[in-house]
């Protein structure tokens, strides 16, 4: 049964309320060691939460050119068993500046929508772990944005940035009689996740394998057509290898993703409603990304070295059902054959090593070793010659939108 105050939290979300934002340009670094700190006027971090991202400050007036105004359109995911509502938004009117984020389009006749992750502490029903989860999500991509790795030609959507949303009800007991609510901003692409193209094998010992789904998948599209996602053989292979080469890009700027499961990679068809020549692979977690200040190397790992088999578990049988299990050293293989050898001069690569790098904590010669020798030993009996070859970069450098 839905409590009466996550019902009146929920009202505002539904299709066409409106949302006027204002901006919050500093949200916090993850801040889960704040949880037993008082603030100066005494509140614990719970009750501060409850009514405000940490460095949100509610005192800050804005002009009204410089706000944002939002129309909900529908919802893609929330509701009263989600903690984050994720809605599809018409840009009733931009503020004149953007704060250093990309610009936020306003499509006018046009049925094209933005993306709104509303990160609300009565949704949560922890408000510290709300406000965890929005420092972790907006650091991940304000990073990549101020490393300009977002948007068309990455596998980051585009960033509008991080707002806030002002909201009266659950706020009886706090100051003002106001609470503040964390919204994160990003661009809409029409397509369908991994997960959602395929179903997923029972397996009682692990991950049971991903088989991808016999037919093409049909979603409606903003503008009221349908979008036909096909899945086909090569298609699978373009988008893991643009997931993999995107991960090792990002983790070169110094965002490392953590965990890859397939409901976080969509397999867009449609960017602003213009149709992609090629499918494109977007990764849409963020909550388990690390951000790093430092760098190594000059050039990305190899994803040989940098995707053992445990790391591409969760996304076993998408490219092929007869490369999982005692067979991964065909998916090692295939790594080897589309980008590297990494026996080329060091010139001619675009990756590292990881013998190159030398990471003690990592083991360079055993496992390593034996993956080497069983992927290449497949690659020298001619096994690789009827796997699909992918270009990079499969993505092309200007957007279609652009002409």
């Amino acid at each position: 049964m839905v409590s009466a105050k996550l019902h009146d939290a929920l009202a505002k979300y539904t299709a066409g309320n409106n949302m006027i934002l204002r901006p919050f340009p500093n949200p916090s670094a993850p801040n889960s060691h704040k949880r037993n700190e008082t603030t100066p006027d005494g509140r614990s971090f719970e009750e501060l939460t409850a009514q405000q991202p940490t460095n949100f400050d509610p005192t800050i007036q804005y002009e009204d050119d410089q706000l944002l105004k939002l129309n909900i359109v529908g919802t893609i995911s929330g509701g009263a068993k989600e903690d984050r509502q994720i809605l599809l938004c018409k840009v009733d009117e931009a503020p004149r500046t953007n704060l250093g984020y990309s610009p936020i389009p306003v499509f006018g006749n046009k049925k094209q929508c933005i993306v709104a992750i509303v990160v609300d502490a009565v949704c949560y029903g922890d408000s510290a772990m709300a406000d965890w989860h929005l420092s972790r999500r907006t650091a991940a991509l304000e990073h990549l944005h101020r490393s300009t790795a977002t948007g068309f030609g990455t596998i980051n959507p585009e960033y509008y940035g991080a707002w806030v949303l002002e909201a009266y009800d659950s706020a009886a007991n706090l100051p003002g009689y106001k609470r503040y609510i964390g919204v994160i901003l990003r661009e809409h692409l029409e397509g369908e996740s991994i997960r959602g193209l395929c179903e997923r094998e029972e397996d009682d010992e692990g991950v049971g394998r991903l088989t991808v789904r016999p037919n093409p998948v049909l979603r409606a599209a903003t503008d009221g057509g349908v979008i036909m996602v096909d899945p086909s053989y090569q298609v699978r292979h373009e988008i893991t290898m643009q997931l993999m080469h995107g991960v090792v890009t990002n983790e070169h700027r110094g965002a490392r993703q953590t965990m890859l499961d397939a409901p976080d990679v969509m397999v867009v068809f449609r960017r602003r409603g213009e149709r992609l020549e090629t499918p494109q692979a977007v990764l849409l977690a963020t909550l388990h990304t690390e951000v790093r200040s430092t760098r190594r190397g000059d050039k990305p790992l190899h994803p040989f070295d940098r995707f053992t088999h445990n790391d591409f578990e969760f996304l076993d049988g998408w490219y092929d059902v007869d490369w999982c299990y005692e067979n991964r050293f065909k998916l090692d293989a295939w790594m080897l054959r589309q980008f590297g050898l990494m026996d080329e001069p060091k010139e001619q690569r675009r990756y590292l090593t990881w013998e190159e790098l030398r990471d003690v904590e990592r083991d360079v010669k055993g496992g390593r070793n034996s993956r080497l020798i069983n992927a290449f030993a497949f690659i020298a009996k001619g096994g690789t010659r009827g796997f699909p070859h992918c270009s990079l970069p499969a993505i092309p450098s200007r957007p279609p939108w652009e002409g």
